[in-house]
């Protein structure tokens, strides 16, 4: 599912730095007739639009609202569902919601939602599990911040397969290979330059119309005594194809 890494809001991290105006891929999606889910770190500060996908008439958001209340709108304006729940302020958190279409086992289309906070605890909280949601055709940009929202994102992830609520909780650390099954948007968000945030998994690009990063740097050194060498075990690297290294 992924590579095994450091707890990604404990690391060394480069993030989106959200100022409440909206950013959307290029391209479209085509999610008709299937399951999808995402999942992506935030920073909340402000309320506003997390995430959506769609249409103005037919689209799938998370947002918040009054303080932080989280909601989700599957469908049109009337198809709101409040979790009355608050997603914390001025802390990573981790975010996933997931969409299961209705079936011959079940007659009812459902989204599931979770949030963990990533400094005082590692148990999901959901807000919202196998509730009942309209149809939605989910055909449509991708959308992320807009409506005032301000805070920062990362690692953000799109699934156009049936995902659990687990799956997402018990990855949320580890970063996607590109060719991952069923991973059809991948946003590390890691650039920390330039106006392009790049999709890893299938080259939906995001633009931006000015550079707006948050950079939180750690500078180490290693203290060279002399005596003896330092020996880096190369084998326990997994550079990607993009990277540059000497």
């Amino acid at each position: 599912l992924g590579i095994p890494a450091e707890p990604l809001f404990r690391s060394s991290y480069v993030a989106l730095q959200l100022n409440g105006d909206e950013l959307r891929t290029e391209a479209s999606y085509n999610l008709t007739n299937s399951d999808f889910a995402f999942g992506m770190w935030l920073y909340r500060q402000t309320d506003g639009n997390i995430i959506s996908l769609g249409s103005t008439d037919d689209k799938m958001s998370l947002f918040t609202h009054d303080g932080g209340k989280i909601a989700a709108r599957v469908g049109d304006d009337n198809d709101v569902y409040d979790a009355g729940a608050t997603l914390p302020a001025d802390i990573w958190t981790y975010i996933g919601i997931t969409y299961k279409r209705k079936n011959a086992n079940d007659p009812q289309n459902r989204i599931s939602m979770f949030y963990v906070n990533a400094e005082t605890g590692t148990t999901p909280v959901y807000v919202g599990d196998n509730i009942p949601a309209g149809d939605l055709k989910g055909h449509g940009k991708l959308t992320i911040g807009g409506d005032g929202l301000k805070g920062m994102m990362r690692e953000l992830t799109l699934w156009n397969v049936e995902k659990t609520t687990t799956e997402l909780y018990e990855t949320r650390d580890q970063i996607k290979a590109a060719y991952t099954p069923g991973l059809v948007g991948y946003w590390r968000m890691d650039e920390g330059h330039g106006t392009t945030i790049y999709d890893k998994s299938r080259s939906r690009h995001m633009l931006m119309p000015t550079e707006s990063w948050y950079i939180n740097n750690r500078n180490l050194a290693a203290h060279l005594a002399g005596t003896e060498p330092i020996k880096v075990d190369i084998r326990n690297f997994c550079p990607r194809a993009t990277d540059h290294y000497a």
